[in-house]
């Protein structure tokens, strides 16, 4: 065997077995040098550099290319020279050399091997779309494309992926489907191998088009095909969670970031590897809240990437690092510099997205701490630097250009930026997959609504200031989610466990394994929620044309006022409608009012249960303390402009949410409602029943439900009553779909950590929020005789998630709630005296005021029920 043929040999073993194939190119490198066979030696000592990059060894592999170079150079090879200078780019990139990598594609280019110029195009393209600048980097792929020459399927594969995902990156879903499904054509065409990268690739590409269950199966055929191959799991559980992380899946990005590092370090993975895992599973903890896991993370990450010398790496973990420190409240002008150096060093690396964030960081930290023009300066290089990138870098871009002109006085620019900005999000919001998904992807719009709203009250002008609070609220539409028989059974499945979950005959031992079995199906439920495909039903109402004419809105609210509340610069501000006008008005710090309001919620819990007459009475005093605070911080400031109205309608943020409204001040005395937006009370004030039906409904373990039930048949004549154990999930949902009415008599379970599984217990187990969105059109008007689900609890995002939100999203009118444990001997007649209003004629908020005034109010119990019922919605 000759020279040449022992070193391609080499370079055929290199990827399959990188230590291997590094041993044996040596080998034949050390020979080639001997025989002055310099051909033999290129061919060698790019196998070699090939293999050392495979073990992470980029000093090996950097110096076999310098070599490399230099020996083709000079010996006239023109394709070996072009084949060196092309992979010792592809190592420059990984180690953040993007200069050289520019350099070394220029220098491969002159030298003008035709043959060579889709690999130098698809080279260029990597190059581009490393740096995040997706725009170019298409440029480059296309180019590669027409270029290719003769039968080079590796090559065509490589160019079709990275295509692909560049267009899902810039939104074009269909030609990225398109080209990915030609990547997996060819691979499939060379061999089993090269499928693995294109279906990860495939994954990815439906994660950005919104769509985690397809996303999932693609990362399970990753998995079988890894396992089959015993290809470490490391990559896949990496690129799950950053994608994961991207719609603010944080709980299953999490999940996969931890088993992705835990992998790494059973397998005794090399420090390369480690640090490519740990990044994010810092940026994920920083996003959940946990600043010192991130901070632990980030750390881990710097050194490791210090010690390996690659300085972009270590710049995207100390920017970690410092956005927990920042978000811990303890950024100081040395926080500013360090971010300055961070910025640099990720913008000379060709990082454009980090560099982007931390300019805009460094923007926000600089005017924070009053370095104005430092601020300018870094949010213009964002601006500048996001251009022509996929949604999330556009939106940066927004954010970053609506903070300078606010800086420069222009006003009118900054929020123009800033609702561009949002109808840019709203449209990637409308191809999301369900419901769940478009409240948490809302969350990405959430600094330019803040910050469009500042801009808007410090004008002066109410009408603007309600315009940019109704954009504050992005709520979420939700079409009737329809389920396979699959789903289907996984619900039927999830219900046993949760109905065995709450039996107390179920032993300890086999409680502990149901656990785990709801845990696993709860995500399998949540997959088949993900699979639908998103429709411009998922349109948030709070922007562009889906704002309605405000002022049509104040014209038609007749005798009502509306009070719409939001946190502004940390303070409380109000917008206040009648039909006399609209009004702004500053009500002093938000903290004082979300101070009183928690305290009011955890005293309104301890006189449901009272303990004893000592904490009861502490609890009271609690409640007029707090509702004292309440009145004096909204109702006083307000209570001349609202002189004469009818009813009220308010609209508070989510961290007052739960207040009980219609016992602060002179609310006390009118029928008020609770809506996320004025949009929301908009729509469904105008809403009608699409019947007459009743259902009445009691659930199991709930002393007197059936009672109740049975004293409301007779206010409401031809009811259907569906009591314990008829009141199957199935049987309720089917009376609730298209019903004028539905009462429910049961345990409520709000769920916080994972608001889509809120639910009412029935006969045969959970009705849950998925469940309600599989309803055609959920009845008119609700009333939950449940615990807590008026709670909105701790929203992921803007818009609000869990069984009220769900309800009325879906098109429900209103909805009666209790936002604590609701007192088992007061619901009867509480409810009793409600639907006996209702049934005469009188509306929801109505209706339930003269019931909550029905409550007598001097024992604890009674107190709290007075307090915990609202009014949700504007039917």
């Amino acid at each position: 065997m000759t020279l040449i043929e022992e070193a391609r040999r080499a370079a055929d073993l290199a990827p399959a077995d990188p230590r291997a194939g590094l041993a044996a190119a040596g080998d034949v490198a050390a020979s080639a040098r001997a025989a002055g066979d310099d051909a033999a030696l290129v061919v060698a000592l790019r196998a070699a550099a090939w293999a050392a990059r495979e073990l992470f060894d980029f000093a090996t592999a950097t110096a076999n290319l310098d070599e490399c170079v230099t020996v083709a150079d000079r010996a006239g090879l023109d394709e070996g020279l072009v084949e060196a200078l092309i992979t010792r780019s592809a190592t420059h990139l990984e180690l953040g050399r993007t200069d050289r990598a520019v350099r070394d594609l220029a220098q491969a280019r002159g030298v003008g091997v035709d043959s060579a110029a889709a690999e130098i195009s698809f080279a260029e393209g990597l190059l581009f779309h490393k740096a995040g600048r997706s725009r170019e980097s298409v440029t480059a792929y296309e180019r590669a494309l027409g270029e290719l020459e003769g039968d080079n399927a590796h090559l065509e594969m490589k160019v079709c992926n990275n295509l692909g995902l560049e267009y899902a990156v810039l939104g074009r879903h269909d030609d990225a489907d398109r080209l990915l499904r030609r990547a997996r054509d060819v691979a499939a065409s060379v061999g089993p191998g090269l499928l693995i990268p294109v279906t990860a690739s495939m994954a990815e590409a439906a994660l950005m088009a919104g769509n985690p269950v397809a996303a999932m199966s693609r990362y399970r055929e990753v998995e079988r095909m890894c396992v089959e191959a015993d290809i470490p799991l490391t990559q896949l559980y990496k690129a799950m969670a950053e994608g994961f992380a991207a719609l603010l899946l944080l709980d299953e990005a999490a999940d996969a970031a931890r088993r992705a590092v835990a992998d790494m370090r059973e397998r005794g993975a090399g420090p390369h590897m480690l640090l490519e895992g740990l990044l994010p599973l810092g940026e994920i903890a920083l996003a959940r809240g946990e600043l010192t896991a991130a901070h632990e993370a980030a750390t881990e990450a710097r050194d490791l990437a210090r010690r390996q010398r690659r300085s972009g790496y270590a710049s995207a973990a100390e920017l970690i690092a410092l956005r927990a420190v920042i978000a811990a409240g303890r950024a100081t002008h040395e926080t500013v510099e360090a971010l300055r150096r961070v910025e640099g060093r990720l913008d000379r690396g060709g990082n454009r997205p980090a560099a982007v964030a931390t300019a805009v960081l460094l923007g926000d930290t600089a005017d924070a701490l009053g370095r104005h023009r430092l601020a300018r300066n870094a949010w213009g290089r964002a601006a500048a630097r996001a251009e022509g990138g996929g949604t999330m870098l556009r939106l940066q871009a927004h954010l970053a250009r609506a903070r300078v002109t606010r800086g420069r006085g222009q006003d009118e620019q900054c929020l123009d930026e800033c609702a561009t900005g949002l109808e840019e999000l709203e449209r990637y919001r409308a191809g999301m997959a369900s419901w769940e998904l478009r409240a948490r992807t809302a969350a990405h719009g959430q600094a330019l609504a803040d910050l469009g709203l500042v801009v808007a009250s410090g004008r002066g002008d109410p009408w603007t200031t309600w315009l940019w609070m109704e954009r504050s609220r992005p709520t979420v539409g939700a079409d009737a989610m329809v389920l396979d028989e699959e789903a289907t059974a996984l619900m039927a499945q999830l219900r046993d466990v949760e109905r065995q979950l709450s039996s107390p005959e179920t032993p300890p031992a086999v409680r502990d394994g149901l656990l785990g079995d709801l845990t696993g199906l709860e995500r399998r439920v949540r997959e088949a929620a993900w699979a639908r495909g998103g429709t411009d039903g998922g349109r948030a109402a709070g922007s562009g044309d889906a704002v309605p004419a405000l002022r049509d809105l104040a014209e038609n609210l007749g005798g009502r006022g509306l009070i719409e509340l939001q946190p502004v610069d940390g303070a409380l501000l109000a917008v206040v409608a009648t039909r006399r006008g609209v009004h702004q008005v500053d009500l002093g710090p938000a903290a004082a009012a979300e101070a009183a309001a928690g305290r009011l919620a955890t005293a309104v819990q301890r006189l449901a249960i009272p303990r004893s007459a000592g904490l009861a009475a502490r609890a009271r005093a609690t409640v007029e303390e707090s509702l004292a605070v309440l009145s004096a911080a909204v109702w006083d400031p307000l209570a001349a402009l609202l002189t004469g109205v009818d009813e009220l309608v308010v609209s508070p943020p989510a961290a007052l949410m739960a207040v009980p409204w219609g016992s602060v001040g002179g609310l006390a005395d009118l029928p008020t409602r609770v809506c996320a937006s004025a949009t929301a009370w908009a729509r469904q004030s105008t809403a009608l029943p699409a019947s007459e039906r009743v259902a009445l409904v009691a659930g199991p373990r709930v002393p007197g439900a059936a009672a109740e039930a049975r004293a409301l048949a007779g206010v409401h004549a031809d009811a259907e009553c569906l009591l314990d154990p008829d009141a199957r999930c199935d049987a309720v949902a089917a009376a609730a779909d298209g019903a004028a009415l539905v009462h429910v008599a049961s345990h409520g379970r709000p769920r916080a950590d994972s608001p889509t599984f809120s639910s009412l217990e029935l006969s045969d187990g959970p009705l849950t929020v998925h469940d309600v969105n599989r309803m055609a059109a959920p009845a008119h008007r609700w009333v939950l005789a449940a615990c807590e689900l008026g709670n909105p609890g701790q929203p992921a995002g803007p818009a609000l998630e869990g069984m009220v939100s769900a309800l009325l999203s879906g098109g429900a009118a209103a909805v009666v709630a209790a936002t604590a444990k609701l007192p088992d001997a007061l619901s009867a007649p509480t409810m009793l005296r409600l639907h006996r209003e209702l049934a005469a004629g009188r509306s929801t908020a109505e209706a339930l005021l003269l019931a909550r005034q029905s409550v007598p109010t001097d024992t604890p119990e009674g107190l709290a029920t007075s307090l915990m019922l609202t009014c949700f919605g504007g039917g």
